[in-house]
């Protein structure tokens, strides 16, 4: 969430402590370790979910898209 505000990109985003899902992107490449997470189950996760603001990149490259 940080990086894509600081890219100039406009993200959905509320409470920023892994609580609420607003900011839930899908994930296209690379790995993503989440800070906190208390809204998204294992199918999300299998699933490529994961949260922007306590998304932290595992890999040089990470590539995510927004839902909805």
């Amino acid at each position: 969430l940080d990086t894509m505000r600081r890219g100039g990109l406009w993200a959905p985003s509320n409470c920023e402590q892994g609580v609420c899902g607003t900011c839930m992107v899908k994930r296209v490449r690379g790995n993503v370790a989440l800070r906190q997470n208390h809204v998204l189950s294992e199918q999300d996760l299998a699933a490529g979910l994961t949260l922007a603001c306590q998304g932290v990149p595992c890999d040089s490259i990470c590539e995510i898209e927004l839902e909805g």
